[in-house]
């Protein structure tokens, strides 16, 4: 609920301190963006499987398109404002602030497509925001690590940039539920570098959160994000529709676990 959220729960980007910047062509979403429900498809399921709880029962993952409620949005405001701000940047720059138009343009619908990917009898997220070894940091607080072991799928940690190829966005939320019966939330931008109103240059990489801190009070994460059963969703916003995306998902599905299956 609104009077439920504090000030500080908002989408946060570090400084570059002077250091390098981000543009538009973001090597860990470009190499899933040609085919992106191929990828999307193989990459999420993987990490599903890799997560099962009952060896005995299959792992089942469920792709649904939904549509959003603008006003649901984590941050609406202030992500409309970031976008700007790129935009305004990165005015030199066609491509990028196409881009980044279009993507402010989508927030102003009244409506936003997410295709949310749950999986059930599975683990769940486990872990601190700063726990290396645990599932949480590998997947959402990192960029080329992994925690599984050896001979496992997906075990470089790449696959994660997966999502964010198939958003018009490039914004991906994850809620999860972990064997602890711990609700965690987070939100991640792979965006530009802009200025912000102090005129501090920030990276395009943020999250939406406490700081850079993941939500872990029930009362501080959005209901249409709650998980009730143990598992995780990974919640692709402004998600790629087009009029193949369910035959394009099954193929993959095919395609790559057709002996599972």
């Amino acid at each position: 609920k609104p009077e439920m959220m504090d000030k500080n729960l908002k989408w946060h980007f570090v400084s570059t301190g002077g250091g390098d910047e981000d543009g538009l062509n973001n090597s860990k979403v470009e190499y899933f963006s040609g085919d992106f429900n191929y990828y999307l498809a193989r990459e999420t399921i993987q990490n599903s499987i890799d997560a099962r709880k009952d060896k005995s029962q299959p792992v089942e993952v469920i792709f649904k398109l939904e549509n959003f409620k603008t006003k649901d949005f984590p941050g609406i405001n202030q992500m409309c404002d970031i976008l700007t701000r790129g935009a305004e940047y990165w005015a030199e720059s066609p491509e990028t602030k196409k881009f980044l138009n279009s993507a402010k343009n989508i927030l102003s619908q009244n409506e936003i497509p997410f295709l949310r990917i749950s999986d059930y009898n599975t683990l769940g997220l486990n872990g601190s925001d700063d726990d290396k070894k645990g599932g949480w940091y590998s997947l959402v607080r990192s960029t080329g690590n992994s925690s599984k072991a050896s001979g496992e799928g997906g075990s470089f940690g790449i696959g994660k940039g997966a999502p964010f190829a198939a958003s018009n966005l490039r914004i991906v939320f994850y809620a999860t539920k972990n064997d602890a019966a711990v609700s965690i939330f987070q939100g991640k931008a792979e965006l530009v570098s802009f200025k912000d109103e102090d005129s501090d240059i920030k990276r395009g990489v943020g999250s939406y959160g406490f700081s850079q801190n993941s939500v872990r009070d029930i009362a501080h994460i959005p209901e249409c994000f709650w998980r009730k059963k143990q598992g995780t969703d990974i919640i692709v916003a402004g998600y790629k529709v087009t009029n193949d995306w369910i035959e394009d998902l099954i193929k993959s599905i095919l395609r790559n676990f057709w002996y599972a299956i």
